[in-house]
């Protein structure tokens, strides 16, 4: 079987629904049918489903108000030609504005590391363009460089850690202060008003989203290990502020 994540990142779309259909077929399918989840029905803006289990092939996907049907009378951020593979784990994602339509399908890490946390970036925030990200501003080096909206951060110093097949990076279990920045600027632009820690063992999205002023936010969702019987991924938020120094 194929695993898929549900990732809500459009903070205009209101809730939101996932149909699903073999590639060319009509999307039936609603991954979160009423009573199948138990009370997860629905998507709310910045929630992320655990896994969901799928046959491997060739998917058209679709987000939809959650008031509609599978086969959706609206369709949003539409997927087409999705491959899921067996034994493989995805995360499938609605990100910024309804108008946007941006959509991403991303191939998720399932081993964690030896000591560290792995983490992956998401640029996921349509408040910003392209974005340097890293910790502590006051003795900044980005992790990440680069990273264009909508996408994956794949781009790392030369410095820091390298990413695996899927982007993560291993970091020390620790609290960080996490940074934003422009490409190549000497110091960060926001940083987070609040740590937001990695945890030995876990594997884990930091998303940098937007709240209600569209203001960046980050959002860090443990993707592993999960509670049992748990149908979100627990997310921690952090809010983020000019860079005071």
């Amino acid at each position: 079987m194929a695993a898929l994540s549900v990732a809500h990142l459009s903070l205009d779309a209101g809730e939101l629904k996932l149909c699903v259909g073999p590639q060319g077929a009509p999307m039936t399918l609603d991954v979160l049918p009423e009573g199948s989840q138990g009370q997860l029905t629905r998507l709310a803006y910045g929630q992320v489903t655990a896994r969901l289990s799928l046959p491997p092939g060739l998917y058209d996907l679709a987000f939809a108000p959650a008031s509609d049907t599978c086969p959706p009378s609206t369709p949003l951020f539409a997927l087409p030609e999705a491959r899921l593979d067996a034994d493989h784990a995805y995360t499938v994602m609605a990100i910024g504005p309804v108008a946007q339509e941006m959509s991403l399908v991303t191939t998720d890490t399932t081993t964690p590391a030896l000591s560290g946390g792995l983490v992956r970036f998401v640029h996921a925030s349509s408040a910003l363009s392209s974005v340097d990200v890293g910790v502590d501003p006051q003795a900044w080096t980005p992790i990440w460089s680069a990273a264009s909206y909508a996408s994956v951060g794949w781009e790392t110093r030369p410095a820091q850690p390298q990413p695996d097949a899927n982007g993560y990076v291993e970091l020390p279990p620790e609290g960080h202060v996490w940074c934003l920045g422009l490409p190549q600027a000497t110091k960060p632009k926001y940083a987070t008003l609040k740590p937001l820690s990695v945890v030995a063992g876990e594997i884990a999205t930091l998303y940098a989203t937007e709240d209600g002023q569209q203001l960046p936010m980050l959002l860090k969702c443990r993707e592993a290990p999960l509670p049992t019987g748990s149908w979100l991924l627990p997310c921690s938020q952090a809010a983020m502020q000019l860079n005071p120094i």
